[in-house]
């Protein structure tokens, strides 16, 4: 299992839920830099909600809040 997988997943889950995302023609923000898109998903462990960002081709997962 993946370290999101293993962080979120409380030991009572009984399903698996795979989310997959797609964005075409997204506008340019950045001026100065390449841009970086990002994917804000919002998830909900034992009562609290904790942000999750996606970022680039491999989806690289990084925990934001504690």
């Amino acid at each position: 299992e993946s370290d999101i997988e293993m962080s979120f997943c409380p030991a009572a889950c009984v399903s698996k839920v795979e989310l997959r995302v797609s964005c075409k023609s997204l506008l340019d923000r950045d001026t100065l830099n390449k841009s970086d898109p990002c994917v804000m998903l919002m998830v909900q462990n034992q009562g609290q909600w904790t942000e999750l960002c996606l970022k680039g081709p491999q989806l690289a997962i990084s925990r934001l809040l504690s």
